[in-house]
């Protein structure tokens, strides 16, 4: 019989589900990054190049994709570079501070764990 998950399982679970989202936030980030960077492009090919990317950030960050659409749209490369830059150092501050809940809380687990079920040794 499986033992029920505790609150503290729980938040862990909902924890990884975050961290994996922050991760895919900073991969959809870095892919709108590298096309702002393409000084080949244009402002409206990068636009255009773009908005597949924002559609899938918009999923899980609708804030943050409509923020870059609007730059896009003002045209202003230096602007959307700075932002990238803002925005990448926010993400990775937020993921270093769940990366360290999640630890925290993964050592109660197993404190408890180890509590309910201590080895022979």
């Amino acid at each position: 019989m499986e033992e029920p998950i505790t609150p503290e399982e729980d938040l862990a679970k909902e924890l990884h589900r975050q961290e994996r989202e922050i991760h895919g936030n900073l991969f959809h980030i870095n892919q709108l990054y590298v096309h702002c960077c393409d000084e080949s492009l244009s402002m409206d090919d990068v636009e255009q190049n773009c908005m597949p990317i924002l559609s899938k950030l918009r999923k899980s960050n609708p804030l943050v994709a409509n923020e870059i659409q609007e730059l896009l749209s003002k045209k202003d490369r230096q602007k959307l570079l700075d932002y990238f830059e803002t925005e990448k150092q926010n993400l990775i501050q937020v993921l270093q501070d769940e990366t360290k809940g999640q630890h925290m809380i993964e050592k109660q687990i197993n404190e408890m764990r180890n509590e309910r079920h201590p080895t022979d040794s």
